[in-house]
């Protein structure tokens, strides 16, 4: 990676605004809501707070698992609780090795008081890299 490009931070590559869900929704709002919006990745927001993350990923193994029952079952019941943030002045270089050694497909990006300004995904990370060339 470009060192001019890596060190810039990260909030120049995040997407801004993301769509986001509550805990207490149904698994199907959040379905509907990936495929509407094309994501892969919801926030999960609490009073305006991020309180975990639901991947596409978390969502399919779970309506695998719970077939016939996934009516029942919320956000709250597949979201990661502890998802990963970075704060917007973070170099995009630190975020790009972390979610490479971590292996995780999305970073959420907040203020110090965890209120959500952006999300940071591997699709993003592809756009930084086309920068390079």
């Amino acid at each position: 990676m470009s060192e001019s490009i890596g060190l810039r931070s990260i909030s120049e590559y995040m997407t801004k605004a993301p769509h986001s869900i509550e805990p207490h929704q149904a698994l199907d709002d959040a379905w509907h809501m990936m495929g509407k919006y094309h994501v892969r990745h919801l926030p999960v927001l609490a009073g305006g707070h991020v309180v975990g993350l639901l991947s596409e990923r978390d969502l399919t193994y779970l309506k695998q698992i719970a077939a016939g029952s996934e009516k029942k079952l919320r956000v709250r019941d597949a979201m990661v609780y502890e998802p990963v943030m970075v704060v917007s002045n973070t170099c995009l270089r630190d975020v790009a090795r972390r979610m490479a050694s971590e292996k995780i497909g999305s970073v959420l990006v907040c203020d110090e008081q965890q209120k959500l300004l952006g999300i940071f995904t591997y699709v993003d990370a592809l756009e930084a890299l086309a920068d390079i060339a």
